[in-house]
């Protein structure tokens, strides 16, 4: 596998180039939605194969589970 194709890569990678621009605060929430929300569920799958084998609609499904968490 290369390096970067894995869904946690990708999104650390997205993180990186982003978070200088955020306040701490939004920045630290973020770090801890993408551990706490997307990679349980994606984590090292390749990013492609991520987002198609989820569920027909992944966003959906982690939308309602984080709604059932409030």
């Amino acid at each position: 596998m290369n390096s970067g194709d894995t869904f946690r890569e990708t999104a650390l990678e997205w993180f990186d180039k982003h978070h200088a621009r955020w306040s701490g605060h939004y920045a630290t929430r973020e770090k801890r939605n993408l551990e706490k929300d997307l990679f349980p569920y994606f984590d090292v799958r390749r990013f492609a194969l991520a987002l198609q084998t989820a569920s027909p609609n992944p966003g959906q499904q982690v939308s309602a589970m984080m709604q059932a968490r409030r």
